[in-house]
């Protein structure tokens, strides 16, 4: 059995691949570098050793960059082959290093529960995360059909993982959906703006149009054309609602209108009863 002391090596930090090209807060980086120049690194990165000499990161980007900011060359790390150990299970524990360390975000999650599906199947995966299996099974398929365009967008923060998610269940075609989730990148959509997009989508599908940037433009420039103009119509819809329910409610208080209603079997519409009426 080789103990992880025997696996440490000091290797040159500019052959070191990252997972991703997350960047950590730079205070933090800066208390990091503090630490490590006043006691030395504690814990050594986790690499993987490529076939041409050069190295995988599996866990310790903020100590690199640390290292970086300390005008270090070489760093510890424990150091593993190739045929030991799997991209999926590199991954995993990176994500786990991220949720001890700091919050994960929902891209995170998901792809931590999509790892752990495989590994340990629907029933498992929903006991360890509490949720439904009918849950879990959503997410799965959601993480599967991520094209790396679309995952792109989300990890940058620019599409929220729920509009994502919503976008994929909606749009079943990978290519339309990549469309509409650049739209709302591009245009900085809210939930509500995103939903709406999501939808437009939807009905050019069922036009037997296609799901394009321009499309999507014009469908939303027209949406907001309409809503001008209903704005005064709904504005005075309201007054006159409100109006009359006023006035309801006023008759409500009346027996003998109660008694008329009562005798020709009317019945009261909930929104008056919404009113906290006492009849």
């Amino acid at each position: 059995m080789v103990v992880l002391k025997d696996r440490i090596e000091e290797i040159e930090i500019n052959r070191i691949a990252p997972l991703n090209e997350r960047r950590h807060d730079k205070n933090r980086i800066k208390e990091l570098a503090e630490s490590i120049e006043n006691y030395d690194l504690i814990i050594p990165i986790t690499v993987i050793k490529e076939e041409d000499g050069t190295y995988s990161l599996c866990k310790g980007q903020g100590r690199i960059e640390a290292f970086k900011l300390l005008n270090e060359n070489r760093i510890k790390a424990f150091v593993y082959n190739k045929n030991e150990v799997d991209r999926k299970t590199v991954i995993k524990w990176w994500l786990i290093e991220n949720e001890v360390r700091e919050k994960l975000s929902e891209y995170d999650k998901a792809y931590l529960m999509s790892l752990d599906y495989d590994l340990l199947g629907e029933e498992e995966t929903a006991k360890k995360y509490k949720l439904r299996p009918t849950t879990v099974r959503q997410y799965k398929k959601t993480m599967d059909r991520i094209t790396p365009k679309i995952r792109e967008k989300v990890k940058d923060g620019n599409v929220s993982f729920t509009l994502m998610k919503e976008t994929l269940s909606a749009i079943k075609d990978s290519k339309s959906a990549e469309e509409v989730v650049d739209y709302i990148s591009e245009e900085k959509l809210d939930f509500e703006e995103g939903r709406a997009a999501i939808a437009m989508a939807k009905k050019l599908i069922q036009e037997n149009k296609a799901v394009s940037m321009r499309e999507l433009k014009e469908s939303f420039r027209k949406l907001s054309e309409q809503n001008k103009l209903l704005r005064p119509v709904t504005a005075d819809l309201r007054t006159k609602y409100d109006f009359i329910t006023e006035w309801l409610s006023i008759l409500l208080k009346d027996d003998t209108f109660v008694s008329l209603l009562k005798e020709h079997n009317q019945r009261i519409p909930q929104n008056i009863l919404d009113l906290n009426v006492e009849v």
